[in-house]
C-alpha cells in the first residue's frame, strides 16, 4: 500500500509540485523502532497494520529497550503517536519551509523540505516531517517524524502550501 500527497507551493513568488509518498516500509524507519535490538517487529508490513490499528504495546517497547540498553523511548512512543495520526497530521494547517542540510548544528537529519505543526502552545508541541528526494524525479519521502518541544528546527519564514492533494486510500 502506498499514499502520496502532492503539495503546491508558494515561495518566493514562484510555483512548485512537491509529491510527498509514504510506503508501509517507510513506517519502520520513521518509527524508531529500528534502533530497538531484539524487536519484535522485522516484517515492515505487519509493524504499519498494527500501529494503524493500534495494536503495539508500550510496555513490550519499554522492555526492548531496557535490553536495548537505550533510554526510555519517549521519542519512539511519540514517533508512533504522529504515525497513527498521520493523516491528520498532512490535513491539517501546515507550515512547510525548505530547509538547507545541516541548518541545525545539533541534528543529524539530512533534508530538502521541513512540514512542521504547531500542536499545543502550553506546553509547546511540535510536530515535525522531514522530507528528502526518493528518486531524481519530483517523489519526496519522508525520513524523520517526531513530535517535540523544540523549535530551533525553524529558522525562517515558512512558504505557502497553497492546495494539498491526497491520492491512495486512507490509513
Amino acid at each position: 500500500m502506498s499514499i502520496s500527497y502532492s503539495f503546491f507551493i508558494v515561495d518566493k513568488g514562484c510555483k512548485s509540485e512537491i509529491i510527498l509518498n509514504f510506503a508501509a516500509g517507510d513506517f519502520l524507519h520513521l518509527s524508531g523502532i529500528h534502533y530497538l535490538a531484539g524487536n519484535m517487529y522485522r516484517d515492515k508490513k505487519r509493524f504499519f497494520e498494527d500501529a494503524l490499528r493500534g495494536r503495539i504495546l508500550y510496555s513490550d517497547l519499554w522492555k526492548t529497550a531496557q535490553k536495548s540498553n537505550m533510554p526510555v523511548p519517549y521519542d519512539i512512543e511519540s514517533r508512533i503517536s504522529l504515525l497513527t495520526d498521520l493523516e491528520n497530521f498532512l490535513e491539517l494547517p501546515l507550515e512547510k519551509l525548505k530547509i538547507q542540510r545541516h541548518a541545525n548544528a545539533r541534528s543529524k537529519i539530512k533534508a530538502d523540505y521541513m512540514f512542521y505543526q504547531y500542536r499545543s502552545f502550553e506546553p509547546l508541541e511540535i510536530s515535525y516531517a522531514f522530507t528528502i528526494k526518493r528518486n531524481p524525479g519530483e517523489t519526496y519521502c519522508c525520513n524523520s517524524l517526531f513530535t517535540s518541544p523544540d523549535n530551533s528546527y525553524i529558522s525562517r519564514k515558512s512558504c505557502i502550501i497553497e492546495k494539498r492533494e491526497r491520492h491512495g486510500p486512507r490509513l
